[in-house]
């Protein structure tokens, strides 16, 4: 699997530069402690030694990188690296280590090549448990992990499209029973399923932030991504839609963006809520 690491299919600089803002929204809400901890309870406690006297994030994402580099990961231990790399990416977070941090992210998402459904669920359920934090913080991280992982390899981007679905499932109470891609007509129903005057409450502008993100998501990848290769892996029930789900989700859209126009008219402000582009 080390082999992916020499043949990486986006380069360092696109993740780098690739940009949408929500950075300046999300928190950081993971410490050093936190990744050292999970590390020790995780089957790579040996194998990550180097954690018990690092502690700078620089150093820690090489080491890490080396680890990628010299060792063969079984499944259990690269999803504990997914999980590392999403920490790391939070954690100490300065214009000047994130070079390190980006290219631990991408590298760590680019190591193994898989669609198989239980791997992107074990891969997905692992960060969602360790990543979810009191709060609805941790979403906004989830949020942009799924951009910054969707872009760095084909795997990434199924985990990314695991995870969006994953919140929607707790927006809308839905139980999650495996961490996995869903039939794009589920999205309308879905979101039928809220509460449409809980959106329009104004304690409730970050959950409305954060559908129309997940939203714009799922389209962009549904609608406008190129998905051959999840199709020819046998999902391509899953990237499939039609004129009809199409207009159903408009309708959703359009009638949401006139509720909303009207509560932020009322209140005199006024808010751009963009979809993701």
């Amino acid at each position: 699997m080390s082999d992916h690491l020499e043949t990486a299919s986006k380069s360092e600089t696109e993740l780098k530069n690739q940009s949408d803002g929500m950075h300046l929204i999300v928190e950081s809400t993971y410490q050093l402690s936190t990744l050292k901890q999970h590390i020790e309870q995780s089957c790579l406690a040996e194998k990550c030694k180097f954690l018990e006297d690092c502690d700078k994030i620089d150093e820690i994402c090489q080491r890490f990188l080396n680890l990628l580099k010299e060792e063969e990961l079984n499944l259990d231990e690269i999803t504990n690296i997914f999980v590392a790399a999403c920490m790391c990416y939070y954690i100490q977070a300065t214009t000047e280590n994130i070079d390190w941090r980006s290219q631990f992210l991408q590298k760590a998402f680019q190591y193994v090549d898989t669609l198989s459904p239980m791997h992107l669920h074990v891969a997905s359920k692992r960060l969602w448990e360790a990543l979810k934090t009191d709060g609805i913080e941790f979403v906004f991280n989830l949020l942009c992990l799924s951009h910054r992982i969707s872009i760095a390899s084909e795997t990434g981007r199924a985990i990314a499209i695991c995870l969006i679905w994953a919140i929607l499932c707790e927006i809308t109470e839905n139980t999650i029973e495996m961490y996995s891609f869903h039939e794009f007509h589920d999205l309308v129903k879905m979101l039928n399923e809220i509460d449409e005057s809980m959106l329009q409450m104004e304690d409730n502008l970050r959950i409305v932030y954060i559908l129309i993100q997940c939203i714009g998501f799922l389209i962009n990848t549904i609608v406008f991504g190129d998905n051959e290769s999840f199709k020819k892996a046998g999902y391509r029930n899953y990237f499939s839609y039609t004129k009809r789900d199409l207009d159903k989700l408009k309708h959703y859209l359009e009638r949401l963006n006139s509720q909303l126009s009207i509560r932020v008219g009322q209140a005199d402000n006024h808010y751009d809520l963009r979809m993701t582009k």
